[in-house]
């Protein structure tokens, strides 16, 4: 009797099992799709400083700052700006999907600035926003005695090209 009762439990899951995998290769699962909704927010950007811009005409600097998206001046200063005053720059226009870049020229002592400290390290932070979300967050160090920064940012939007007409020129 255990034989017979060994026998049938084993025929009954052999085809238990080959039932389960027949139905189990007949139900085709639908991929996953991922939909990335983008948000109509502006682009921003904000810039941090260990040091004040300092324009220097004598030296033929008289931007203190300069912000550029692609060849374009988006900001430009020929004030002093203090190092405890953050920079932002709203509503961004020019960003589009694909690859994108921001170039700054920062200034930060003149040569006969009696306050530089040549052997001091100083840094710059760049921020990109989308509305609340940080896109891009890149820090550049200057080398200690360096008078001036020149930083490119690079950062690629990911979408559709209709994305970024869609949605007043969009996103790391």
């Amino acid at each position: 009797m255990r034989i017979v009762a060994a026998i049938v439990m084993s025929v009954f899951l052999l085809f238990g099992a080959h039932f389960y995998t027949k139905f189990a290769d007949s139900v085709r699962r639908t991929p996953k799709q991922i939909e990335v909704e983008f948000d109509d927010a502006a682009w921003s950007i904000q810039i941090e400083r260990t040091f004040a811009c300092v324009p220097d005409p004598d030296y033929g600097v008289v931007e203190s700052l300069v912000v550029q998206l692609k060849g374009v001046d988006i900001f430009r200063s020929e004030k002093l700006i203090p190092a405890s005053e953050n920079v932002r720059i709203e509503s961004v226009d020019g960003i589009e999907v694909g690859d994108n870049e921001i170039f700054l020229q920062a200034n930060l002592a003149r040569l006969d600035d009696q306050d530089f400290d040549a052997e001091r390290t100083n840094a710059i932070r760049v921020k990109l926003l989308r509305g609340k979300r940080l896109v891009a967050d890149q820090t550049h160090w200057l080398s200690p005695g360096e008078t001036s920064i020149s930083p490119s940012i690079f950062f690629e939007v990911v979408g559709t090209p209709g994305d970024a007409n869609d949605q007043n020129n969009h996103n790391h």
